[in-house]
């Protein structure tokens, strides 16, 4: 009984600490790595995770990535928010985070708040941003990356 008096509140903190960290075991090729923030369990995450997993999919496919990591977070601090962090050597990292964000952009991918796309060119530092917060830049997402699915202009 002694030891149950222990363990139980040690394996609540190990998982509360996990859940405010938003960590997953792994790197960014593993399973878990299209869901960082660990929203497998939040309504609809599953969904996204499939679309992102499609994203990912079709960047990693071009060949240009040595790392690329996708995400979605839906929680109170980060409402809907996709990150895409990829990196790569001797690219245009400007045009691979607009195909990036286009991409995200032009997917089912719900609710979608805010877009962070990052390039950077290890052979010379460059980074390259691309997205927005979406209520704010809707029209220039749009007139950049076209219409979203379920928009109005649809």
């Amino acid at each position: 009984m002694r030891r149950l008096t222990w363990t139980l509140p040690l394996l609540l903190v190990g998982w509360a600490l996990v859940a405010c960290t938003g960590s997953t075991p792994g790197g960014a090729d593993s399973p878990g790595a299209s869901d960082p923030a660990g929203t497998s369990g939040t309504p609809g995450a599953t969904d996204n995770d499939a679309l992102l997993a499609e994203v990912e999919q079709a960047l990693r496919t071009r060949g240009d990535f040595q790392r690329l990591q996708v995400g979605y977070v839906d929680s109170v601090d980060n409402a809907g928010l996709v990150v895409v962090d990829g990196y790569c050597t001797g690219c245009d990292a400007a045009a691979l985070a607009d195909e990036a964000a286009a991409l995200v952009w032009r997917s089912e991918v719900a609710p979608l708040r805010t877009l962070r796309v990052s390039v950077t060119d290890t052979s010379t530092g460059t980074r390259a941003r691309a997205g927005g917060a979406v209520a704010e830049e809707q029209e220039r997402l749009t007139q950049q990356y076209g219409v979203r699915p379920g928009s109005a202009g649809e």
